[in-house]
């Protein structure tokens, strides 16, 4: 830390000199002037001595400025706990420091800024997934905007605010954005106590700066400027009945310098107890992708390399043994889409020989241990092995971590507390050589470095512990009355993955809100990870809820949607050429999709099922609008595209399609140049739709016949004009094609020797146009008599909506 502070220094005192000999030659020439002009050289000295003074201010000024500016960044890229990415604290010989720039992977953002109504929101909204982009692209659209930014825990928010500041502090150009980094944990105290506190001050204080390299009135002036992006980090980790006082004095602040971007950063629930309605855009941090993931992998396992830790080649041997014990189950790739569960997946494969835990919960037990146990066996601490072992510590950790979720909170004084749980257990070590334990093996870290006030390591941690010593009391009554509460959703979740899940899910289905089915379906997806038994009544009530035709806007239906997709398109396969689904789409899900479009005035076409309940006969266009819909339903990162054939690699993955497939189907669609194509599973392309001209003439009536059947003829009769109207277009358009087919291959000459092998082709080329044109001609004449008939029928009911009174006898 001393190098670029002297560094520093020894710029500024170059500067200092430099300008003093400016000013001097300033002042020389001025007086030379003044006397070659007859002026009293002492005039001329004097006049130049004040203009040099002047602008040798105004030069100082801007310089001192310019330095106190590189020095802030500077400190902000040296800084321990800005630039290093550490394992939940456990930072080690065993483990080396991984720094941002080695590791870091810059996680996406999607604009749900309003619902239907203008309203801001936080969480699920329509119309997702919105507008997905990095931090930096949404800063770029101008100055002065708020950005309120939430996600899942573990998403890496926090990460991505030190990541953003590290980023813009690597620059040297003097007017680029500078950032304000605030862990609101570590200054709740300060605001609460005195709300009038200056922004400037809470910076110049940050615990990477000392209060002498920066001073306050410099950040100010920064700030005042409008060169500053305010970041605000962690709104949900101060304690709930402090988060409006910590909001209105953020919209305070901001409101004093207005030019400067703000961005605030919290779980959904700390916003839903401290609303940021003055929020120019709400983002939402989107899971990591199936590259994201192998790249965070492969850059860890780099750095180890980097750290002396392991050779390449081994390197690359764990990082793929990770990687492939991941996607062989399709549920733990999902945990490892947040990057906290990735880290830790790293971790303890890094630091276990029995490979991966199957569960959330069991993950989170073998990183407990580890934590409080097992590392000082590997990891060489700044003090001896003490006397304490698993046992009384994981207690004492469980009954802090479930007082604090009683209270709501995450900052708190630990040793009173530890200190009554000594003397209840009987353990015989002070409580401050119980709390060293802790904070050196990283469960717990202080907020300052000065202050007695702890956190866990990450709130998930306070969560998980709290589930067991929930069931080590036996109060599984704490959670159910809180059921409906988002602070204990993860400890539910926690509970549900290790423990009886049943009292839950029951709780949940009696609630009925469609947020509490959301959390029933999660316990039991979570229990089900973890080898729970389900009480069969539950899972009937469950599937009962999703197989109701709930009201298309309505939350119960979006809460479905997303289970169905989950269950239908859950099921991949990891292979070179991508991520595969090789699971068919069933019709109970394209089902739900119908029933929207449906909703919305388009009406579907006559679909049928496979064997399996597979959706098949569905045209093109279809297809494109179901896998739109799709995309609204956020899945770990996953995205639903149809597989392309315009590249080789492309090629490829329909080959492993057709490797990987053991059903019934003989084909499906594709992209083929931007147009969804059939392809074939056991031929190349299908040049055109092999079907005879009956069984096309089949499938067409039948498409009309069920869209008929789907207009209702006593409401309003508009949409049905329109389908009438668009579907004799269609058929109109398709006679035409076939007649300019026909003419085209009756003008063809034939050859003069009519049993030649070409003259043969050409005449069955012309009986097979003129037999397929035939059937168009009668299908166009069947959708033009089924139009005028459908029409009259409206036409009749019209005349007969309102009969005129009886005629008098």
């Amino acid at each position: 830390m001393s190098a670029p502070l002297s560094s520093t220094r020894r710029t500024t005192v170059e500067t200092t000199a430099i300008v003093s000999a400016v000013a001097a030659v300033f002042a020389a020439s001025t007086a030379f002037l003044f006397s070659s002009r007859g002026s009293p050289l002492w005039i001329g000295f004097a006049v130049g001595a004040l203009l040099a003074a002047g602008i040798g201010w105004i030069l100082w000024r801007r310089v001192r400025s310019y330095i106190c500016v590189l020095r802030y960044r500077s400190r902000i890229r040296g800084n321990r706990y800005m630039n290093t990415v550490m394992l939940l604290g456990a930072v080690s010989r065993a483990l080396p420091d991984l720094t941002l720039e080695d590791v870091y992977v810059d996680v996406a953002l999607r604009n749900d800024e309003t619902d239907g109504e203008g309203q801001k929101v936080y969480g699920w909204s329509p119309g997702r997934p919105g507008e997905r982009a990095t931090l930096d692209d949404f800063l770029l659209r101008g100055d002065g905007l708020q950005f309120a930014i939430y996600g899942m825990p573990g998403s890496g928010k926090s990460t991505l605010l030190r990541s953003t500041a590290m980023r813009m502090s690597r620059t040297i150009r003097p007017r680029a954005p500078i950032p304000i980094l605030v862990v609101l944990a570590h200054h709740t105290g300060q605001i609460v106590e005195d709300p009038d506190i200056d922004l400037a001050e809470i910076a110049a204080g940050a615990r990477w700066l000392n209060r002498d390299d920066v001073p306050a009135h410099e950040v100010r002036r920064w700030l005042s400027n409008g060169r500053c992006v305010i970041m605000l980090d962690g709104l949900d980790e101060v304690p709930e009945r402090h988060r409006p006082a910590i909001m209105l004095w953020a919209e305070q602040q901001h409101g004093g310098y207005q030019d400067c971007s703000l961005v605030v950063t919290s779980r959904e629930l700390g916003f839903e107890s401290a609303r940021f309605d003055a929020a120019d855009l709400v983002l939402e941090v989107c899971p990591l992708t199936r590259d994201q993931i192998d790249l965070f992998v492969a850059n860890c396992y780099r750095a180890f390399q980097k750290g002396g830790e392991l050779t390449e080649s081994a390197a690359k041997v764990e990082s793929s043994a990770l990687l492939a014990g991941l996607r062989a189950d399709p549920a733990l790739y999902d945990l490892a889409s947040t990057p906290l569960m990735l880290q830790l997946m790293v971790f303890v494969h890094r630091n276990s020989d029995d490979g991966l835990p199957a569960s959330r919960g069991e993950l989170y037990e073998r990183m407990v241990q580890m934590l409080l146990h097992e590392r000082r066996s590997r990891v060489k601490l700044s003090t001896p092995s003490s006397r304490l072992e698993l046992g009384p510590k994981l207690r004492i950790v469980q009954r802090l971590a479930f007082e604090m979720m009683l209270g709501q909170s995450v900052q708190f004084d630990p040793l009173p507390l530890i200190r009554k749980l000594l003397d209840e257990f009987d353990v015989e070590v002070s409580a401050q050589e119980m709390l060293r334990d802790l904070r050196e093996n990283g469960l717990l870290s202080r907020v300052e470095s000065n202050s007695e006030t702890y956190t866990f390591a990450h709130l998930s941690f306070q969560e998980y512990l709290a589930a067991k010593e929930i069931r080590e009391q036996g109060k599984v009554g704490t959670l159910l009355d809180r059921i409906g509460q988002r602070w204990w959703r993860n400890t539910a979740l926690f509970w549900a993955s290790a423990y009886d899940p049943n009292p839950l899910i029951e709780a949940c289905a009696e609630a009925g809100t469609a947020e509490a089915w959301s959390l029933a379906i999660e316990l039991r997806n979570e229990a089900e990870l973890g080898g729970g038994d389900i009480d069969p009544r539950l899972t009937d009530r469950i599937a009962a809820f999703l197989a109701a035709e709930h009201p298309v806007d309505s939350e119960e239906h979006q809460v479905a949607c997303t289970e169905a997709i989950r269950l239908n398109l859950g099921d991949v396969e990891f292979s070179s050429a991508g991520t595969i689904c090789v699971k068919p789409v069933g019709g109970d899900l394209y089902r739900m999709f119908a029933r929207e479009e449906l909703a919305r005035g388009f009406h579907s076409s006559s679909h049928r099922f496979g064997p399996g309940g597979e959706v098949m006969g569905l045209w093109p266009s279809e297809v494109n609008s179901f896998i739109k819909w799709l995309s609204q339903f956020e899945h770990h990162g996953f995205s639903y595209q149809l597989p392309q054939v315009d590249t080789r690699k492309q090629l490829e993955n329909l080959a492993e399609i057709r490797r990987l497939e053991t059903g019934s189907i003989s084909s499906f669609w594709a992209i083929w140049h931007g147009q969804v194509r059939p392809w074939n599973l056991d031929e190349k392309w299908i040049k055109g739709y092999r079907l005879s001209e009956q069984e096309l003439d089949l499938w067409l009536r039948a498409d009309w016949r069920f869209m008929m059947s789907r207009f209702d003829l006593t409401g309003p009769h508009e949409p049905a004009r329109a389908a009438a109207r668009q579907i004799r277009s269609a058929c109109g358009a398709l006679k035409d094609i076939t007649d300019w087919y026909r003419n085209r291959v009756g003008s063809t000459t034939l050859p003069r020797d009519s049993t030649s092998p070409s003259a043969k082709a050409l005449a069955a080329y012309r009986a097979h146009v003129d037999s397929f044109t035939g059937v168009v001609d009668e299908l166009h004449s069947f959708a033009g008599a089924e139009s005028v008939n459908l029409l009259a029928m409206l036409r009749l009911m019209n005349s007969n909506r309102n009969p005129p009174e009886p005629w008098p006898c």
